[in-house]
């Protein structure tokens, strides 16, 4: 993994059509992967996306 791999909060809300907020719960309380670069989220976009398909269920919109 290189840091140009890594995006940032926003660009995964973005992606997955949630709130930044939703994503940082996610990591909080869910285990979503991500990277702690001193106070900032960064993510990988397959971990995420292999998360996503591992723990939200189908039509379920991940909402919290």
């Amino acid at each position: 993994m290189s840091a140009e791999q890594l995006v940032e909060t926003a660009e995964i809300a973005r992606r997955l059509g949630v709130s930044e907020r939703t994503v940082r719960n996610w990591v909080e309380r869910e285990g979503l992967p991500a990277y702690k670069l001193g106070s900032l989220l960064r993510f990988e976009v397959v971990e995420v996306e292999k998360w996503i398909a591992d723990n939200v269920a189908p039509g379920e919109d991940g909402a919290s």
